[in-house]
């Protein structure tokens, strides 16, 4: 689906497979490649596409530079090679098979936490010693959630919402603030522009601060009532100590 005049060197590709299932070609296996570039062999062109390296390793001791696992496609393969759009394309050409087992259906339907007990004890151990940095609140399983940092007579809240797929809580988390009168006192982009840093400063009040806990988690990230939440505690002493409550 790539012509040849599209692939750029150094680019992202990728190639999906189907393992046997039944039905047949709803499961797949995405394999991604970087491009080389174009080779003539024995009077063929070919296009070759490398693996991508891998994560360095903090542990290893051989200074050795990676081995490139190259491969290269004949005119007749290439269309195999996808851009990020035509993966896309592929991948929601298979959503009617998925999930391949249906859920059992719930005999009582899912519903939005309307309290939230287990903010206060937390928030009061926060904000009544000197022993925390910050605690980070999300929600178990989906990493959904905030950081709140005590700093003099304010609490700093920051928040790391994904630019393309989470521009609903974005948008929901500035409407809450402005309702503070509150505007973001940093407010960029990181990991390319991947991800949205937005850091919060109100007066620091007990009260007020679980109640805006509990609005963000019910009106942002929609908690429902089977979820827990998990209160990732950060020392002061030891820096990067964490402990989780």
């Amino acid at each position: 689906m790539t012509r040849p005049s599209e692939l750029v060197p150094g680019n992202c590709y990728f190639m999906v497979n189907f393992y046997e299932s039944s039905p047949p070609l709803v499961v797949p296996s995405v394999h991604t490649y970087l491009f080389v570039g174009q080779e003539t062999r024995a009077g063929r062109p070919l296009w070759i596409f490398r693996e991508p390296p891998s994560p360095p390793d903090p542990e290893a001791t051989d200074d050795a530079a990676e081995e490139k696992i190259l491969t290269a496609f004949e005119d007749g393969q290439l269309y195999q090679i996808l851009d990020i759009r035509g993966l896309v394309c592929v991948l929601g050409g298979l959503i009617d098979f998925h999930p391949l087992v249906k859920p059992t259906e719930r005999t009582v339907p899912l519903r939005l936490r309307a309290t939230f007990p287990e903010l206060a004890p937390q928030i009061a151990r926060l904000l009544g010693s000197d022993e925390w940095a910050s605690v980070t609140i999300t929600i178990k399983y989906t990493d959904d959630g905030f950081s709140i940092t005590p700093s003099g007579d304010q609490v700093q809240w920051s928040f790391h919402p994904k630019v393309k797929i989470q521009a609903e809580h974005e948008a929901k988390i500035r409407a809450i603030f402005r309702e503070w009168h509150a505007p973001p006192i940093r407010d960029y982009t990181a990991n390319a522009g991947q991800v949205r840093s937005l850091v919060y400063a109100l007066n620091r009040d007990e009260a007020k601060t679980i109640a805006l806990c509990g609005r963000l988690l019910g009106e942002v990230y929609e908690m429902r009532e089977d979820d827990e939440l998990v209160f990732s505690f950060h020392s002061k002493r030891a820096e990067g100590a964490c402990e989780r409550a």
